[in-house]
């Protein structure tokens, strides 16, 4: 196994046992690689093709058209719900990992939130 991995792997089952802290780094990491991946410059150009909406239902609309399956668009009382549909997290880290994978979840938070912060 690589150990960079393995060093990964160790890390995160630290991280499991101090939730509070430990979760907000993870979420810092997601923030980075979602700076890295350049998607606050893609969800700027969403946002920007979205110009046109003026209301939750206009939004909602749009992103259900630019979506593939399995993505769900959710009009939901205080927002919009992107439901993902995957049975794991999406991180391509978290496949590389044999155990703990699951943590990086929240770090998969930190990305998608700080990227979609751009659009919102």
């Amino acid at each position: 196994m690589n150990r960079s991995v393995e060093w990964i792997e160790d890390m995160l089952e630290a991280v499991k046992r101090d939730s509070s802290s430990s979760l907000y780094l993870l979420k810092a990491c997601g923030r980075s690689c979602a700076a890295r991946q350049n998607a606050f410059e893609s969800l700027q150009a969403l946002a920007e093709a979205a110009s046109e909406c003026s209301t939750r239902e206009d939004y909602a609309a749009f992103l259900s058209g630019i979506f593939p399956s399995p993505v769900e668009v959710i009009l939901v009382e205080d927002g919009i719900l992107l439901k993902l549909h995957k049975s794991a997290c999406t991180c391509p880290v978290a496949s590389s990992l044999t155990r703990n994978a699951d943590i990086m979840c929240e770090c998969t938070r930190g990305h998608e939130e700080a990227a979609w912060s751009v659009f919102f």
